[in-house]
């Protein structure tokens, strides 16, 4: 493990320590910028790199460290040498212990600001960019907030917004974490297919890193194999769940999140309306698919039962659902099930009108 050091001259010095020699140590849980914005490993050992805006938030760990008295600190960004492939995997599988093994862990949010210095009296207007910090939608930051014992919050001008016990009610409304893991119950306490909805709504650059950002919170350990694609990855994942449980099948298959969420986060509200004919008894369909849009994807959701009688009024658009309370900020999901179809313009299972509403096919 690769750990920092602020030097007098603002400069950091980066040495590799082993097995019991580790030191006590800070880490930075963070998002990152661009590529070329984030200090690398290269970097540091070319002594470059000062220009480089993530270079403000290694100076930023290193002072806060020194203020905990801690005099070494490490940063995902440059402490691993990401073009050998052997050190990335091995990286990987241990950064789990390395945010538990941490005396304190820094959150960084860039997108939260405040100028108050009394943080408590100013909580109202900050606390919504908090909120809403694209820190709470990454993968990789599931881990570094459920790992540590101690975790503090900072905003992008280095004031101390809290600790994850302060805060522990806003998280748990954010992220729907139970209040019992974010403050430390172990994590066999919960189940796999519960904490695998702890990484719903959350993205990461890598389509695999989906699967290998939760290595840890599964306590197990995976090859990396970038290339190979999400579902591959979870699959191999789902394998090393059920050696570990000796046999006990555990089905991820299921699960939103390997599904891509339908439609991007951008409407005020989603609304599917189902439409299903009463002689095709599909209420326990009906009843299932409604149950996930409303549960997994948090939609509203408007269910419409039709009989044949009212099927020949004519009208060649009929059934069409009312739109009247549909603002232009939505989106409307129109579900047609069942095998009682119209006979004029019969459309596919699923139609999707975004407003203005215009059919798209």
């Amino acid at each position: 493990m690769r750990l920092l050091q602020l030097q007098g001259n603002c400069e950091f010095s980066l040495v590799e320590h082993i097995g019991s020699s580790i030191p006590r140590y800070a880490i930075l849980s963070h998002t990152w910028g661009a590529d070329h914005e984030e200090v690398t490993f290269k970097d540091l050992t070319k002594g470059r790199g000062k220009s480089k805006p993530g270079y403000r938030k290694l100076t930023f760990c290193g002072e806060r460290a020194a203020k905990d008295n801690l005099r070494w600190f490490w940063v995902d960004t440059c402490c691993i040498k990401k073009s050998s492939d052997a050190e990335l995997s091995e990286s990987i599988n241990s950064m789990f212990r390395w945010y538990q093994n941490a005396a304190k862990c820094y959150v960084y949010l860039s997108d939260v600001s405040t100028d108050q210095d009394d943080i408590q009296h100013s909580q109202p207007q900050w606390e919504d960019a908090f909120r809403r910090s694209r820190w709470f939608t990454r993968g990789w930051t599931l881990q570094e907030l459920i790992a540590p014992r101690s975790v503090e919050f900072f905003c992008s001008n280095s004031r101390r917004l809290g600790d994850k016990e302060d805060l522990a009610q806003q998280i748990h409304e954010i992220t729907g974490i139970p209040l019992a893991a974010l403050r430390g119950a172990e994590l066999s306490e919960f189940d796999v297919n519960e904490r695998m909805l702890w990484a719903q709504g959350r993205e990461t650059k890598r389509p695999e890193d989906m699967a290998y950002s939760l290595l840890g919170i599964f306590g197990i350990h995976i090859p990396l194999i970038y290339g190979e694609g999400m579902h591959n990855a979870f699959n191999r994942l789902q394998w090393e769940l059920d050696r570990r449980t000796s046999g006990k099948q555990s089905d991820l298959s299921g699960n939103p999140i390997l599904h891509p969420h339908p439609v991007k986060r951008n409407y005020r509200k989603v609304i599917v309306v189902i439409i299903s004919w009463e002689c095709d008894r599909l209420e326990m369909t009906v009843q299932h698919i409604a149950n996930v849009f409303r549960d997994v994807y948090h939609y509203e959701v408007r269910e419409t039962l039709l009989t044949l009688e009212e099927r020949h009024r004519g009208d060649p658009h009929w059934p069409w659902p009312d739109t009247s309370d549909v603002k232009e900020t939505d989106l409307q999901i129109i579900y047609y099930l069942g095998s009682t179809r119209r006979v004029s313009d019969p459309r596919g299972w699923m139609d999707v009108q975004a407003t203005p509403f215009q059919t798209l096919p």
